[in-house]
């Protein structure tokens, strides 16, 4: 396989592509356990669903299909980062035998990387129930945040997309947004870098997930941020419960 996917969830009894996502480092099946505690998962598990997911030869073809069927479909739980954009002047269109049946795909695998076939399911349910204080731990943080902070956050993820994880920003327009002096920046960039919750969704207490991985002010007297891996976790959540609105 050359481990670039994309899969769809998609309701049964409406046919509705509810999410579209890609998965290069991890394998469908270890990607589709991340959703267990975030906003698919809780719709999964209410709804009669089916998963669907194709295999592409290149990463830019994985990325530039992803783009496509969002803008395309717009599903309810995908963030659309460049909403102005539009489509190509022609569709794509996929045969639906390329499109691969998640529970076909279990019932035919022989063998799944950490969990048995046979007890997928089940230990995606003992996950969630495992692991509902992870919820109260971002919930918890929200609380904690201060308002300009998570109005900043959501500006942040508007100006980035999901190939480019790495912001910069002048100091001066920092400072305007914040409504601050320049030399009130740096306490602020210590908490927005501060920001993370220890474990992470299935149950692994040794990680921190944290929204950055990096704040510093360059040389260049520009301010750069640099999301974590795992700041979807906080940030979906953000979106989610509209604390910044």
């Amino acid at each position: 396989m050359s481990n670039y996917f994309i899969y769809q969830y998609i309701s049964i009894e409406t046919n509705e592509i509810v999410y579209i996502g890609k998965t290069s480092r991890l394998s469908v099946d270890d990607r589709l356990l991340q959703h267990v505690n975030d906003n698919i998962g809780e719709w999964s598990q209410k709804h009669k669903h089916k998963i669907k997911f194709i295999e592409l030869p290149k990463e830019e073809d994985m990325n530039y299909l992803e783009s496509y069927l969002i803008r395309k479909y717009t599903p309810r739980f995908n963030i659309v980062f460049n909403k102005n954009e539009k489509l190509p002047p022609f569709e794509i269109i996929l045969p639906d035998d390329k499109w691969k049946d998640y529970d076909v795909y279990l019932n035919e695998k022989k063998t799944i990387k950490e969990l048995p076939k046979q007890n997928i399911r089940k230990n995606i349910e003992n996950l969630m129930n495992a692991n509902k204080d992870f919820e109260k731990k971002i919930s918890d943080l929200m609380l904690s945040m201060k308002t300009s902070d998570k109005q900043f956050i959501l500006y942040l993820m508007s100006k980035l997309t999901p190939d480019n994880q790495i912001f910069k920003m002048n100091s001066k327009e920092f400072a305007k947004f914040y409504e601050i002096s320049k030399k009130e920046i740096h306490p602020i960039l210590i908490r927005l870098q501060n920001y993370s919750i220890k474990g992470d969704p299935i149950g692994n207490s040794s990680i921190v997930t944290s929204l950055f991985d990096e704040v510093y002010l360059s040389t260049n007297d520009e301010i750069v941020f640099k999301l974590s891996k795992n700041s979807r976790f906080i940030i979906d959540y953000l979106i989610k419960s509209r604390y910044c609105i």
